[in-house]
């Protein structure tokens, strides 16, 4: 084969040209991987973005409703005693009747309840709904003291 001018010797011409043709063909295939390459990141990067919206929603949520509890506390809430043994304090159960002591008939709507565990709740139909959780120890511990002689029983399952 005779040179090119310049020195370029013709079979790294053709084998240049060789590889260009080889890179345009696949050159399709590679832009549509590359697509759903990015296709994928801006999906995930989307899903991280709601799951981070939902978190701070339910932060959010977990605070109001800690808020509220504080303030059924500090409002006087009717702690809950044992059916069977009225000198213990007895959990709030979702969903659940809450029984007058005394008569053993569903306590009225609108009834705020609480727990020594920190849970709280409105009586709706004769059952606990509406529940709020707060972590404040000692706010639930005033409210027990004015209960006097019930003592703390740990939940047992």
């Amino acid at each position: 084969m005779k040179a090119l001018p310049g020195n370029i010797d013709p079979i790294y011409v053709v084998g240049g040209l060789i590889v260009v043709g080889l890179l345009a063909m696949n050159a399709p295939s590679q832009l549509s991987s590359m697509t759903q390459q990015r296709n994928l990141a801006q999906g995930i990067s989307q899903q991280n973005q709601e799951l981070q919206i939902k978190a701070r929603l339910a932060n959010a949520d977990s605070e109001r409703r800690s808020a509220l509890a504080k303030v059924r506390y500090d409002g006087g809430c009717q702690m809950l005693v044992g059916t069977n043994d009225p000198t213990k304090f007895a959990a709030i159960q979702e969903g659940k009747p809450v029984l007058d002591g005394t008569t053993g008939a569903p306590l009225g709507n609108s009834v705020v309840v609480c727990d020594q565990t920190g849970l709280t709740a409105v009586i709706e139909n004769g059952v606990a709904s509406n529940l709020a959780f707060s972590s404040d120890r000692q706010v639930i511990r005033d409210a027990m003291q004015r209960y006097g002689n019930v003592q703390y029983s740990a939940p047992q399952q």
